[in-house]
């Protein structure tokens, strides 16, 4: 009779641990989908609560909700001007180099890089976007072409070219595309 006694005991134990996690999880993930709500609506602050409130909690969520929370928690961290921004979007780099949230990353990190004039950086960002150029709106591929052919004019040294002569030299021929 005891022993029916701490089995059941432990049987009804384990089932409220698992309806407690399980109700921990559901919250984890209603601030997330909260989260990503006030970000569509571009209330940035309010997501970014939402975000910060779910990361304590990573280990509730699947890969897939966890992946999730970290793209939305760097976006949010960029548009408020975060100083860690750029770690954010890094750290995501690294942690989910297959995601298909990479190339909006890349595009935003690559922008950033580009209007701080490193040329090198963003030429290298870009380099990893081509391959994914579907994924950016017609405006965006536009200013990706700008952007790239701007960056290696400067990282390529081609500001030696003489336009007034017509004389272009071959490296600029070859990227003159990008314009």
């Amino acid at each position: 009779m005891k022993n029916k006694f701490i089995i059941w005991t432990a049987m009804a134990t384990f089932s409220w641990l698992g309806v407690n996690a399980q109700s921990d999880d559901r919250e984890a993930i209603k601030r997330l989908e909260q989260g990503v709500n006030a970000y569509e609506q571009e209330r940035y602050a309010a997501a970014y609560q939402h975000f910060a409130a779910v990361q304590g909690r990573r280990a509730e969520l699947n890969d897939v909700n966890r992946e999730m929370l970290d793209y939305y928690h760097c976006l949010t961290s960029f548009e408020l001007g975060k100083g860690d921004a750029i770690d954010r979007i890094e750290s995501f780099r690294k942690n989910y180099p297959e995601s298909p949230f990479v190339t909006s990353l890349d595009w935003i990190y690559a922008n950033v890089k580009f209007d701080q004039k490193n040329y090198t950086k963003a030429l290298e960002l870009f380099r990893n976007i081509e391959n994914n150029l579907s994924k950016l709106t017609a405006d965006e591929r536009q200013e990706f072409h700008f952007k790239k052919g701007y960056s290696l004019i400067n990282v390529d040294g081609l500001v030696d070219a003489d336009f007034r002569s017509g004389k272009i030299n071959e490296k600029f021929r070859k990227r003159k595309r990008y314009f």
